[in-house]
Parts: C-alpha cells; sequence; structure tokens
C-alpha cells in the first residue's frame, strides 16, 4: 500500500509542474493498475464485496427511531451504568441521539 504515500507525492510534484512533464500522465496509470489489482485481491479473499446500487442506498438509509418518555427515562437513569453503545443498539437509535439526550438531561440539571 505505499503506492497510495508514493502516489500523492508524486501527483502533487506533477500538479505543481502542471503535468508538462511525460512521466506526469503515467502517474496515474501506475497508480490505477496498482489500486486495481490490491481491489481484486480483496474480492478474491472476501474482504471487498460488489453491491449493487440498491444495496448500497440500503446500507446508507437508517431508520428513524422515535424516543419515547420510557426511552428517555432509561437512558437518564443508566447514565454513567450503561455504554451509549449499547443503548443505542437495543432501542435501535443512534449513538448521536443517546449522548444529545444525557447532554440536554445534564445541562437541565445545572440550570
Amino acid at each position: 500500500m505505499d503506492y497510495i504515500d508514493k502516489y500523492k507525492k508524486n501527483y502533487r510534484k506533477a500538479f505543481d509542474r502542471e503535468f508538462s512533464e511525460p512521466e506526469d500522465k503515467k502517474i496515474s496509470e501506475e497508480f490505477v493498475a496498482k489500486a486495481r489489482k490490491d481491489i481484486q485481491w480483496g474480492k478474491d479473499n472476501g474482504l471487498i464485496q460488489e453491491m449493487c446500487m440498491e444495496d448500497y442506498i440500503k446500507t446508507q438509509t437508517r431508520l428513524k427511531g422515535t424516543v419515547t418518555d420510557k426511552i428517555r427515562k432509561t437512558v437518564i437513569a443508566s447514565s454513567g451504568l450503561i455504554p451509549e453503545q449499547l443503548l443505542a443498539d437495543y432501542y435501535g437509535l443512534s449513538v448521536c441521539t443517546i449522548s444529545k439526550i444525557k447532554k440536554a438531561h445534564r445541562e437541565s440539571l445545572a440550570s
């Protein structure tokens, strides 16, 4: 994977030269050839999986969970005892939502 760092360094030099030299055109070709080889190796070894557009959209879409009073009370009561990730997974919420509930509770206690 050293070729990524070399590519960035060489590409920066070529960019500064405004791609005026003949070897500047080969920089991207060399990177793509090596990257393609690594990607194919990842696919062959099961590390990279191809997916269709519908599958990709499903992985990027998150369901919006609703926070009931019972969930809010449980999150506040378990503050400091149960990790936010576990609460988020259990209730189907994001960790950010759990953090916001805890933060709002702390702020209400402070004021």
